[in-house]
């Protein structure tokens, strides 16, 4: 993957759209839009292999609209400006993490000693364990 071609593919083919931010920033808040939504077609990527894009386009997330566009909202900070930059980082973590593919779990299985420390734990609780029986009236 190609971050930089990737990352001036969104500039160009991303939409941001701006609009009112709730949160701090008093009177402020009522009259400037700071809120950010980045929107970009999965198609559009630049930068990605077709496996990759292949793998954006089946990728569940909460970033994931309509199976074909994703789409980050911020409205971090009160300018507009500061959250423009936020989308994008946000925007290229999102299409970083979806095509990086899991190393499949090797399970593994406890050591000679470690099967030896487990039993004789066990021992030691049960032995622990039988003295809080009941005492014998006999003795």
């Amino acid at each position: 993957m190609n971050t930089e071609a990737l990352k001036e593919s969104i500039l160009t083919n991303g939409k941001f759209t701006f609009s009112r931010s709730s949160g701090p920033g008093g009177q402020n808040v009522n009259k400037v839009s700071t809120k950010v939504r980045l929107t970009v077609a999965i198609n559009l990527l630049e930068g990605l292999t077709s496996q990759e894009r292949e793998t954006l386009l089946t990728y569940t997330s909460k970033f994931l609209v309509s199976s074909e566009f994703l789409q980050v909202t911020v409205e971090d900070s009160r300018s507009q400006h500061r959250n423009r930059e936020i989308a994008l980082m946000r925007m290229l973590n999102e299409i970083k993490k979806a095509v990086v593919i899991p190393k499949k779990r090797r399970p593994s299985t406890p050591s000679k000693a470690a099967k030896e420390r487990r039993l004789i734990e066990k021992k030691e609780l049960r032995a622990k364990k039988r003295l809080r029986g009941k005492v014998d009236p006999d003795f």
